[in-house]
C-alpha cells in the first residue's frame, strides 16, 4: 500500500487504483499521492479507469504530460498479458530484483 511503502523506493513502481467503479481513498489525498508517484527510479506504471481520469484534474494533468512526454499508453488488461514486449520487461525486471 502507499502508506507502507513510505520512504522506499523501487526500480519499477506499479501504482494502481482500480477498485471496482469507485475512485480509490488514496487519490483524495495529495501527500498519498505523492508518496506513490515519487518512488520509482527508473519506471512508473499508472494503472486507472479513464473514468477516473475524467473525475479527477490531477489525473488529467498527469496525462497530458505523459503524452507530451510520448510516454502515455492506454491498453487494454487483456493487451498488456498479450504483449510480449511488456512480459519480457517484466522478466527482466524481476532478476534485477532478485540480484
Amino acid at each position: 500500500t502507499v502508506d507502507s511503502f513510505q520512504g522506499g523506493e523501487r526500480l519499477v513502481v506499479l501504482y494502481s487504483t482500480v477498485v471496482a467503479s469507485e475512485v480509490h481513498e488514496s487519490l483524495m489525498d495529495f501527500r498519498r499521492i505523492n508518496v506513490a508517484l515519487s518512488r520509482a527510479k527508473e519506471k512508473l506504471v499508472f494503472i486507472t479507469s479513464l473514468n477516473n481520469v475524467e473525475k479527477l484534474p490531477f489525473l488529467c494533468f498527469i496525462r497530458a504530460r505523459s503524452q507530451a512526454s510520448n510516454c502515455y499508453h492506454e491498453v487494454s488488461v487483456t493487451d498488456l498479458n498479450q504483449n510480449s514486449e511488456f512480459q519480457k520487461y517484466l522478466e527482466r525486471t524481476r532478476k534485477k530484483v532478485e540480484k
